[in-house]
């Protein structure tokens, strides 16, 4: 498989393409926040009326058919946003931080422009990505605060949190003293959010498919928010551009047998998380010394054994390294399997670090 070329599904239907007419779009009540701050309305989005907008159209996706076909009449025009800075365009899909005039908030704005050869076919992994974001209310899931069209291109508006992602996070925060055992309490606790976030996604039906540093983002409140769903899918079921290889996620990041081009599974999403654990231990992706794009090589190379901590970091506790390699481990069986299994390890670990800590004051 080869990372460096995306290939059109085949399998795809050919009605894929096809966007039937549609009743246009009415939008909820006005907001009770709006006319408290003495703000212009707009009509911000009801989790409830989005499921029911796009349930029954996004269901066609996963029937015997695989139709995926949506009406751009359901969607009406958004106004009053001001594009800010532009973050990357990538596959025709920009992502920009915008100014909500009416509300007077910053924003992100992901919208599709096009301008490529599979455009119709991304378009469809946005709306993808804005589906499972309308079965969400929840704090440690990104949350969708409009949708529409903007410049006549679909667009989802999600809340902005300026501290960043992880990334971000880890340069801010660690030592230069690797040993530091303040800082490893702080990654256990940050591990332990960042699992409670996945588990809340998990709970809703869906894998994310795409766990890594740059898609957790730190809010006000120190909790990590998952961030971006292009990859995610319906538990049990399979996703047609992920198969294909249409989209694909950082291969560092995934398990061996994801590389080998097994369907996801919870293991996995697992494994991820024991690479994110090693990154923030060790400022490192997992497996650098590899082509992340030779995955022949990086799938040989993983199949090997678990994700060695020692390696970079010789003076982290035991028990991280403990849990980086159940996490990671080549044996699907001897990975973990729940999130109370992992939870319970990361907890056991913090309290082992601390009366450490507290031994050593």
């Amino acid at each position: 498989m080869n990372a460096g070329v995306q290939v059109i599904p085949q399998a795809l239907p050919t009605d894929l393409f096809q966007w039937p007419q549609a009743p246009d779009f009415a939008p909820p009540r006005e907001s009770t926040v709006c006319a408290q701050r003495d703000l212009p309305t707009r009509y911000p989005v009801n989790p409830r009326r989005m499921a029911r907008n796009f349930g029954p159209v996004y269901q066609q996706y996963y029937n015997d058919r695989g139709d995926y076909s949506f009406g751009l009449s359901r969607l009406r025009e958004l106004k009053g946003y001001q594009i800010e800075e532009k973050y990357r365009n990538r596959d025709g899909l920009v992502t920009a931080r915008a100014r909500d005039t009416f509300n007077d908030r910053q924003v992100v704005l992901k919208t599709f422009i096009g301008g490529g050869p599979d455009d119709e076919l991304h378009r469809i992994r946005l709306l993808h990505e804005m589906f499972i974001l309308s079965q969400f209310n929840d704090p440690r899931i990104v949350r969708m605060i409009d949708y529409g069209l903007f410049e006549g291109n679909p667009t989802a508006v999600l809340e902005y949190h300026p501290r960043g992602n992880l990334t971000l996070w880890a340069k801010k925060r660690r030592p230069q003293e690797t040993d530091d055992l303040s800082y490893q309490i702080e990654v256990v606790e940050l591990m332990i959010k960042m699992l409670k976030s996945l588990s809340r996604f998990h709970t809703g039906g869906f894998y994310h498919g795409d766990v890594n540093p740059w898609n957790f983002v730190i809010n006000q409140n120190g909790i990590p928010v998952l961030i971006d769903f292009g990859m995610s899918i319906l538990q049990g079921q399979t996703n047609p551009f992920v198969e294909s290889g249409f989209i694909s996620g950082k291969p560092r990041y995934m398990s061996s047998q994801l590389l080998n081009g097994n369907t996801r599974t919870l293991d996995d999403e697992f494994y991820a998380l024991g690479c994110i654990l090693y990154y923030l231990l060790t400022s490192h992706d997992p497996y650098d010394d590899c082509n992340e794009y030779d995955l022949w090589t990086l799938e040989s190379v993983k199949r090997q054994g678990s994700l060695e901590l020692d390696k970079r970091e010789p003076h982290s506790h035991p028990t991280l390294r403990a849990i980086i390699q159940k996490a990671t481990h080549y044996i699907l069986r001897l990975r973990y399997q729940t999130h109370k299994e992992m939870h319970d390890d990361l907890n056991a670990c913090l309290r082992t670090l601390k009366r450490e800590k507290k031994n050593a004051a």
